[in-house]
């Protein structure tokens, strides 16, 4: 039986909102900004576990007790290991990162994962495979509502992208073979969110109600080049349809460009390291 994670908040409910409103809704914000802290933590030459750091560090630095789970900073071929927690590797001009976080706020979990250019600049054939993720990830969010179930969900989402596949004029073959394999997968509604971040309960077999949170994260793999590409978020079920939780980490490719140009030229410019 799944447990009720999340009662959206409504107007004029203000200071009488349940604490686990504020607490979902405030550990889904403060997971986005983990990941904007680590997309401004990135250039060639970082490390990973500097991308981790600036984001432990936001969560920390909001009264987090700690990460729900290791982040995965994971930085071109190692994001092919997609449970990867190594982050030691540096950061190489012409990467993706793949970054997977989530806070640990007042005892409720989050989960969400972006993925950004080393070098601030998407490549065509990155933006291709990522942009055809996101529109996955459009499909998915828009169908979801109280009164359908997941497979509906699932399946609607996945005739809706066909057509995608069909009427894109893909840069390789690789490439279409990859997004037609995503097709039906299963796994781009995931696991249920709330007090550990895959949490206990089950949403699929019934009708989805107000109330239930769970990860959305499509994703596609091209084997020929080791390529493993996900975006995720973690949404809350409500009266009227869904709320992505994790939205204010950014989806457009642009947006995030334009995001990484300003960074400054070191993540940690005020930060004074002990030792070189």
């Amino acid at each position: 039986m799944h447990r009720t994670l999340f009662v959206p908040l409504r107007p004029g409910e203000g200071a009488q909102a349940s604490w686990n409103t504020v607490s979902a809704a405030r550990a889904g914000r403060l997971a986005a900004l983990g990941v904007v802290e680590a997309m401004r933590a990135t250039r060639p030459g970082a490390y990973e576990y500097q991308l981790e750091a600036a984001c432990r560090f936001a969560y920390l630095d909001h009264g987090a007790m700690d990460v729900s789970y290791r982040a995965v900073a994971a930085g071109g071929a190692n994001a092919w290991y997609y449970h990867y927690l190594a982050n030691y590797a540096p950061l190489r001009d012409g990467d993706l990162v793949l970054f997977d976080c989530g806070p640990d706020l007042a005892y409720y979990a989050s989960d969400v994962t972006r993925m950004w250019p080393v070098n601030g600049v998407y490549s065509p054939e990155r933006r291709q495979l990522y942009g055809f993720v996101l529109a996955y990830h459009a499909a998915i969010i828009e169908r979801l509502g109280p009164g359908v179930t997941a497979e509906q969900v699932l399946a609607e989402a996945e005739e809706r992208m066909a057509r995608v596949v069909a009427e894109t004029a893909w840069l390789k073959p690789a490439y279409e073979a990859a997004a037609r394999a995503a097709l039906g997968s299963g796994e781009h509604l995931s696991h249920p969110v709330g007090m550990a971040v895959h949490d206990v309960g089950e949403y699929k077999g019934a009708p989805l109600a107000p109330g239930i949170v769970l990860s959305v994260d499509p994703q596609l793999r091209v084997p020929e080049e080791r390529l493993y590409v996900r975006v995720e978020d973690t949404v809350a079920i409500t009266d009227e349809g869904c709320e992505v939780l994790t939205a204010d980490a950014p989806y457009d490719m642009d947006e995030v460009e334009a995001l990484l140009r300003g960074a400054p030229d070191s993540p940690f410019a005020a930060y004074r390291r002990l030792w070189a």
